[in-house]
């Protein structure tokens, strides 16, 4: 089979030449008049959020109850009529069903459960006749495909034929669902504090994003997986939130990151979770991945 060079080239120098621009990057002014990604960093880290929003692990998996997509799905609150013929933007209060009818995430379930998916389970021995033989396996799958893993339960959780919903974004809803909508500035920290994560964000948000299209320590989606069927992970958190379905309007009183200060953060967030997940590979005796891992390259 004849390989393309170009495609070598990206396949086995582009997370090294990726490392070498970030040095360039993180060391000099921005051209065009742009910030350092050094200064707009301490500028995002420093604000005043909760250290729940950075423990991305924890805040979206742990430490709340995961109230579902259905729960926030009442026509007074983010369920109300989408977009139509007179009206082609998001408008407040129809998320729920645009990210019900459009968004790709809403379709993650289903993908686990295709018949591409039980075959991949089944040639890593997850799915053994039927049933669930390597269930931390199983879990690593589950981690990027719905919102809620309930590592103590064998039971299907009703939150798992939702696929991915608001709250693998927004954090889990138990301490915040009721109070969110108040809506003055000022409760903002107090509802980090529960747990609601700060998407306005561009860091947070993009860091979320990279949990499952780059990996963590509790979704590693290496080579073995690869092999298996499952298509590999070509992430840029700029150009595919381009392309995102929007289920919300940009607001006036919320700055909007330029589109090269967006591609810097996100170069930044990607690598970043990258080196992180290559540490968790070399140190962690509980990684899936042996190293060197072959999906790093």
């Amino acid at each position: 089979m004849d390989l393309d060079p170009n495609q070598l080239v990206k396949r086995f120098l582009g997370p090294w030449i990726l490392l070498a621009e970030l040095v360039c990057l993180m060391g000099t002014q921005c051209c065009f008049g742009f910030q350092s990604p050094n200064r707009m960093l301490e500028q995002t880290l420093t604000s005043q959020v909760s250290p729940l929003v950075y423990d991305s692990q924890s805040t979206h998996r742990r430490e709340y109850q995961t109230l579902g997509a259905s729960s926030c799905s009442a026509s007074a609150c983010h369920g109300g009529p989408a977009a139509g013929v007179s009206e082609t933007q998001a408008t407040r209060g129809s998320e729920y069903p645009l990210w019900f009818e459009s968004d790709p995430h809403a379709r993650s379930w289903r993908t686990l459960n295709s018949k591409r998916s039980v075959e991949i389970l089944e040639r890593l021995h997850i799915l053994v006749d039927g049933e669930i033989a390597n269930r931390l396996a199983y879990q690593n799958c589950l981690a990027c495909h719905n919102t809620s893993v309930d590592l103590e339960s064998d039971g299907i959780s009703p939150v798992l034929p939702e696929g991915v919903g608001c709250e693998a974004c927004h954090g889990p809803a138990q301490a915040w669902r009721d109070s969110h909508y108040q809506g003055p500035a000022s409760v903002d920290l107090a509802l980090a504090n529960r747990g609601l994560v700060d998407t306005k964000s561009e860091w947070i948000r993009a860091k979320a994003c990279t949990l499952c299209h780059v990996g963590g320590p509790d979704r590693d989606m290496n080579h073995d997986i690869i092999a298996a069927g499952h298509p590999a992970l070509y992430f840029d958190y700029s150009t595919y939130l381009k392309a995102y379905p929007k289920h919300w309007r940009d607001r006036p009183e919320v700055s909007v990151v330029s589109g090269p200060k967006r591609w810097i953060v996100s170069q930044i967030a990607q690598a970043d979770s990258e080196l992180e997940l290559i540490k968790t590979r070399i140190r962690s005796t509980h990684s899936h991945s042996t190293w060197p891992e072959f999906s790093n390259f």
